[in-house]
């Protein structure tokens, strides 16, 4: 997906037809369309009345069952939680990583890996 857009999902088992700024959007079951995501912020706050069944109840079929998701949130969902920050190994969980973070023990002791503590001046002449 390209940065800017977002993908919009129809969850319902009916297609989602609506016509928004002219243009008629249609959505088959379970299928996506891409939409700028200025655009697709206004598309998710538009919803007509739908028609009622003869006992009164709203038609299933024209159910505004969407589901809107960003790049933004794509990117996010990609991201790894279990990543190192001092050297960027990846674990396969919280304990995997705790473990992990035991081998930096320079980091813990405030030092660096050839003894430094970080502060010295490093223009001395």
């Amino acid at each position: 997906m390209q940065p800017g857009m977002t993908r919009i999902t129809n969850l319902n088992d009916y297609p989602y037809e609506e016509n928004f700024k002219g243009n008629k959007i249609y959505i088959a079951p379970k299928d996506s369309i891409e939409m700028e995501s200025g655009e697709a912020l206004l598309f998710k706050g538009t919803m007509g009345t739908p028609p009622r069944l003869k006992n009164g109840v709203p038609d299933p079929r024209f159910f505004k069952w969407l589901k809107f998701e960003s790049s933004a949130d794509v990117k996010k969902a990609n991201m790894n939680k279990f990543k190192c920050q001092a050297c960027g190994k990846v674990c396969k969980s919280q304990k995997g990583l705790n473990e992990h973070l035991k081998t930096h023990e320079d980091l813990e002791k405030g030092t660096m890996a050839d003894g430094s503590t970080g502060d010295e001046d490093v223009n001395q002449s």
